[in-house]
C-alpha cells in the first residue's frame, strides 16, 4: 500500500499537483499562527464565549444572516405543522 503512495511521485503531473497541495496546506496552517495587526485574541475568545460559541461569531460576521436563515426555516416548519 505504501508503494502505491510512492508511485504518485513518479508521475510528473501528479507529483506537481500533490506538492502544490502540500504547499498550500502549509501556507494555510502557517497563517493560523500569524496574527493580524490590530486584532486582539482576547476579544475573539470573549466573543466566542459570550455570543453562543462559534455560531454566534459566524452570525455576527455574516450580519445576522445565519440567524435569520435558521429562524426562517423554523417558522416554515411551524406553519406547515399548524396547517395539517
Amino acid at each position: 500500500m505504501l508503494s502505491k503512495a510512492f508511485e504518485i511521485f513518479k508521475v510528473p503531473d501528479l507529483r506537481k499537483k500533490v506538492l502544490w497541495t502540500f504547499l498550500l496546506l502549509f501556507i494555510y496552517r502557517l497563517g493560523n499562527y500569524i496574527l493580524l495587526p490590530g486584532a486582539n485574541p482576547e476579544n475573539y475568545a470573549h466573543a466566542i464565549q459570550g455570543q453562543g460559541g462559534l455560531f454566534g461569531v459566524l452570525n455576527a460576521i455574516s450580519g445576522s444572516a445565519i440567524g435569520s436563515a435558521t429562524a426562517g426555516s423554523t417558522s416554515s416548519i411551524t406553519a406547515h405543522s399548524r396547517a395539517t
